[in-house]
């Protein structure tokens, strides 16, 4: 494995961490206090900044009250150049939607879509005031 694999499994590992992190509710701060480490060190793992050894990785699975394998790369992942970081409502609000049943879902997304598409157009009505498309 050369440097650069090295460097973007562990920033595939660091966005995981993170987003689990803030899918389950809890601050750096906590997560710190469970794992017996500071934040400044859960802050280094989430920006990939640090390697996490097996043995670390599985205290933090535990405490994200997960599997370690859930916080591992994908078959491929690794091979990516850039990582997306959302921001946190967004990896909060995913975290619900996927923990509903699949009907509830596909509902849900599909409300949001609308929402979004008629704050992204809104249209004029008299009086100069804005209404949504419907």
């Amino acid at each position: 494995m050369n440097a650069k694999s090295t460097n973007d499994t562990t920033a595939a590992i660091a966005a995981k961490i993170r987003a689990r992190r803030i899918g389950v509710g809890i601050s750096q701060e906590t997560l710190a206090e469970a794992l017996g480490i500071t934040f400044q060190q859960v802050q280094k793992y989430e920006k990939g900044l640090n390697r996490i050894s097996a043995c670390r990785l599985v205290e933090l699975a535990a405490a994200l009250k997960c599997q370690p394998t859930d916080l591992l790369p994908e078959a491929g992942a690794a091979q990516a150049t850039t990582f997306v970081v959302l921001p946190v409502p967004v990896i909060q609000i995913a975290h619900r939607i996927g923990g509903l049943p699949p009907v509830h879902r596909a509902h849900v997304v599909t409300v949001a879509a609308k929402l979004c598409e008629a704050l992204e157009h809104p249209r004029p009505i008299e009086g100069g005031a804005l209404e949504a498309a419907e």
